[in-house]
């Protein structure tokens, strides 16, 4: 048991000797958006989003293709044995053509590439939040576990001067071997539970650097402060409504932008079955010898018109408009859902700010209590079992307190994650 517990404080050390320096929350948040994989992928993603939006109105541009080609043939020269046939072609080909009207298809596509192009904005707008958001969880989240770190040592040095009080009163007659062992399983207790408290504080720590961007095995960073009530929550509720109220809450930007060119690819969907115009040129020059080649060239106007399509003009208009109608209905769901998480954010905020008080008031009291108690256990008045109940309401005092402090950071993360 010793040398389990010898290995298990030497693995310990090992792990804070790997923690090199600490870092604030700004400095976390630069290296994840500017460092992390997360921050290159959503850089990649955009520019993904982007080159395809480019794609949307390829059509609408000059259109030059060239072609070569060479043959060699075989002709029967006992048809016309007079006429002397050629035995390899040689062509070189040039066609260009440029649409000119398109129904508003060409129109109503570079209005898509602009939408196109906002839309991948916004994404890597959303993307960044999204890294800032798990970033800011993950970093109080070590702050919280180091709290609950603090309280379990705090409670394994109350509980080994029990154990000592336990000693001297049976020393002296006052209690017997019982109250001894009691207060030695107590401190085994919480022995455990700092030992646990301790592996759920690196876990946290390892968690915090992976979602910064770095890597596990090299030396660790530790978020640097203590954790307490965040003092902005109420003011950045009632920011997120104001912008609610205004449409301009991201989510609903994205819906609308979404339902926009949905509208969009109906419209161009629409525009299939009307003709389209071309202007056309093409040169092309044939012959068997390069050096002596015949050349010809053609230029005009060229009307396309398909007529039919097996349906596929008809299916594209059809599955247009349904994806327009659900874009619609898609941004009234999301106008809804964000209006209850903006009222359960209000609700928990209100609720936890009132458990707040009534813990703190607990937390003085449990303090007094187990004060109180330790002296009566020294006068004799009260048993060991009572003494660590006193204990264990105290230390469940300040956990509950911490957690609400937590919970309020949780909020604050998540309501600042609805407006940047």
């Amino acid at each position: 048991m010793q040398k389990k517990f010898i290995i298990a404080i030497i693995l310990t050390i090992l792990f804070f000797n790997s923690i090199s320096n600490s870092i604030t929350l700004e400095e976390a948040l630069k290296i994840a958006l500017e460092k992390s994989e997360a921050s290159k992928i959503a850089f990649q993603t955009t520019i993904a989003l982007k080159e395809s939006a480019k794609q949307s109105i390829a059509f609408t541009k000059p259109q030059l293709t060239m072609g070569a080609g060479y043959l060699r043939m075989n002709n029967n020269s006992q048809v016309n044995p007079y006429i002397k046939t050629p035995e390899s072609n040689i062509s070189l080909t040039t066609d260009f053509s440029q649409l000119l009207w398109a129904g508003g298809k060409i129109w109503k596509s570079l209005e898509l590439k602009k939408a196109l192009y906002q839309q991948s904005d916004i994404i890597f707008k959303s993307l960044k939040r999204d890294i800032r958001k798990n970033v800011k969880f993950n970093f109080y989240k070590v702050l919280y576990q180091k709290a609950l770190l603090e309280v379990n040592k705090d409670r394994v040095k109350y509980r080994e001067e029990e154990l000592k009080d336990a000693k001297d009163l049976k020393d002296v007659g006052m209690v017997t071997t019982l109250d001894v062992r009691q207060a030695k399983i107590n401190l085994n207790v919480a022995l455990n539970e700092l030992k646990s408290a301790e592996e759920s504080y690196k876990k946290a720590i390892v968690d915090f650097n992976i979602a910064i961007g770095r890597d596990a095995k090299g030396n660790l960073v530790i978020p640097q402060g203590k954790l307490s009530r965040p003092k902005k929550l109420k003011a950045t509720i009632k920011k997120v409504e104001e912008k609610f109220l205004q449409d301009s809450l991201i989510e609903i930007e994205s819906a609308k932008l979404k339902f926009f060119i949905s509208k969009l690819n109906y419209k161009i969907a629409n525009a299939e079955r009307m003709p389209e115009l071309y202007f056309i040129a093409s040169a092309k020059l044939n012959g068997e010898d390069i050096n002596n080649m015949d050349d010809s060239w053609s230029i005009g106007i060229k009307l396309k018109w398909n007529i039919f399509d097996g349906g596929l003009s008809k299916a594209k208009k059809s599955s247009a408009l349904a994806e327009m109608i659900s874009s619609k209905e898609k941004l009234s769901k999301i106008k809804k859902e964000l209006s209850g998480i903006i009222k359960n954010l209000k609700i928990t905020a209100e609720t936890v700010d009132k458990m707040i008080k009534i813990q703190q008031e607990n937390l003085q009291m449990a303090k007094e209590n187990y004060e109180d108690a330790r002296g009566h256990y020294r006068a004799g008045t009260i048993t060991i079992t009572q003494l660590g109940e006193t204990n264990l309401h105290y230390t469940e005092a300040k956990f509950n307190l911490l957690k609400l402090f937590f919970i309020e950071q949780q909020l604050l993360i998540q309501a600042e994650a609805l407006i940047e």
